[in-house]
């Protein structure tokens, strides 16, 4: 960093001198709103010494002001001095910020305050604030419309220290609203490895102030929900790009929080009767169909084979009975996947997330929706208990191509009841999941691929180990493989058969994920 910084002052000599004044600045919106920075000033006097004196003054069209007076020596990085900025109007910061989806910046406005001071050679130390007000933000990524009226306060103080390009936060505060987050730790970025130990912590506040600093673009109709008690947490992540797999995740949270009002459109009373359930594809078109208790589509937990639970929830969740709608473990192992990759290769959804966004949700990638997911998620586990949840989630989840339902899948594929699955073939619809498209391909075939005969193998085994199954369940799935049978229209319904019990309790103890399950985390 010292010798980029160093660059740009090539070409001066040590004690050069460079003054401007009186003049006018103008940027130009999208939409031919114009902002100005009138009586713009700069003044640079190089102090011969490896020192640069370097005063900025304007004053904005909005009655916004700018003032620097900072002393920087480029060849160590080092600075000392002060920035000051009122209400800099968003719109002459856009042209410096091309990376940032800004939206409607003549409206949204920065102040900042920074004092520096080069206490050595080796550090700078920090310390300052900085307000957004009316920040507008318009991506895919983030919602389908623009995100507006965001607020954000940031005040902290902190130590850089160039040569390593290492900061020490020794202070942090970030407010929203009524909610703040406070942080302390270290973030380092140099040209071969970054590096982030970092904690988090949430004072504990009003559940309706915690989710009320969430825009309303963001949250939608999730607006309405209401709740009583407060929430509070505290997050620890140490990462580093040489030795990802060590990275450690920390999430502690004491919620305290009771839901007093929803959504109409939220409510679990539409599930406990017939219901329409839509689907969208990815290739935008809709699968509708009629389910919920009483219907021909509905299958009650009750009858639902001993097998199938026990392999969905080995295959997508393995700690289901044990947390409550979030799995921290799952999180660290997705981040440090994806990381690795480079890329966004898997996530880390528990079944109650997957139910959410199959209930409530449409098919978009966005932050939104992740944010809307979450708090649906908390609902689902607030409303429901987990057989509910299991039950809810194994009747409209998608088997295939316009295959939705356990009751539909167990037709489709081996022309049997639900009740009827068998251990191979429990996990065989467990491994559909969450791509049932990519390996609708063994049925299209008529037989099992190399690579799912050798997953559904791997589940069973691992079902067995995990005391999910039996081994007297576990000893007929595994002849169930060799010769692996589908049912097509118009073939003679299967014969009855006689299933070898469970051998294992229906739910089972709380655990932690261990790496099998962590092959199958849903994207």
């Amino acid at each position: 960093m010292a010798s980029t910084d160093a660059a740009l002052f090539d070409r001066l000599t040590p004690d050069a001198r460079i003054t401007v004044s009186d003049v006018q600045i103008e940027s130009r919106t999208s939409e031919g709103h114009v902002e100005r920075i009138r009586g713009f000033e700069l003044d640079l006097r190089g102090g011969g010494n490896g020192w640069y004196r370097v005063a900025v003054g304007g004053q904005t069209s909005n009655k916004g002001t700018l003032k620097v007076d900072v002393s920087v020596m480029p060849s160590e990085a080092r600075a000392d001095g002060s920035v000051r900025l009122r209400r800099i109007s968003l719109a002459l910061i856009a042209p410096f910020a091309p990376e940032l989806p800004l939206y409607d910046t003549e409206v949204g406005t920065l102040s900042a305050e920074l004092e520096l001071a080069a206490s050595s050679s080796g550090q700078v130390t920090m310390e300052g604030s900085l307000r957004l007000r009316e920040l507008a933000l318009s991506s895919e990524r983030i919602a389908p419309e623009p995100v507006e009226h965001i607020n954000i306060d940031v005040r902290g103080k902190g130590i850089w220290h160039p040569v390593d390009r290492l900061l020490q936060i020794e202070r942090g505060q970030v407010r929203m609203g009524k909610t703040q987050v406070l942080i302390d730790g270290e973030l380092e970025r140099t040209p071969d490895h970054y590096r982030v130990d970092l904690t988090a912590k949430l004072p504990p506040t009003s559940c309706n102030d915690v989710v009320g600093a969430i825009p309303e673009d963001v949250l939608g109709s999730l607006a309405r929900f209401e709740w009583s008690g407060n929430w509070s947490a505290l997050t620890h992540i140490s990462l580093d790009s040489r030795d990802l797999e060590a990275t450690e995740l920390s999430i502690r949270v004491r919620n305290l929080c009771q839901f007093e009002s929803t959504p109409k459109w939220v409510r679990i009373e539409r599930f406990q009767e017939p219901f329409r359930h839509r689907a969208v594809e990815p290739d935008e078109t809709v699968f509708e169909m009629r389910t919920g208790p009483g219907t021909a589509y509905w299958v009650a937990f009750a009858d639902i084979s001993p097998f199938m639970p026990p392999a969905v929830i080995s295959h997508e969740d393995g700690a289901f009975y044990d947390h409550g709608g979030f799995a921290p473990w799952a999180i660290r192992d997705a981040l440090v996947r994806n990381l690795q990759e480079g890329r966004y290769v898997v996530g880390a959804s528990t079944i109650s997330m997957q139910l959410a966004k199959n209930l409530y949700l449409q098919r978009e990638k966005t932050i939104a929706r992740k944010v809307q997911e979450v708090i649906l998620t908390w609902w689902l586990e607030n409303a429901l208990n987990k057989d509910e949840i299991l039950e809810l989630y194994l009747n409209v989840i998608e088997y295939g191509p316009s295959v939705y339902g356990l009751r539909h899948a167990a037709a489709y594929y081996f022309g049997r009841e639900p009740v009827e699955l068998s251990p191979a073939e429990s996990a065989f619809l467990a491994c559909m999941l969450p791509s049932p498209k990519r390996y609708h391909v063994s049925y299209e075939r008529g037989a099992l691929t190399r690579s799912m005969k050798s997953r559904m193998r791997r589940l069973l085994e691992h079902m067995a180990k995990r005391e999910r199954i039996g081994p007297e369940a576990l000893s007929y799935g595994l002849a169930e493989l060799e010769d692996f049978r589908f049912r097509r229209d118009g073939d003679p319904l299967p014969e009855p058969r006689v299933l070898p019990p469970l051998g294992a309790p229906e739910i089972p103890d709380p655990e932690t994920l261990d790496p099998f399950e962590t092959l199958f985390l849903a994207p």
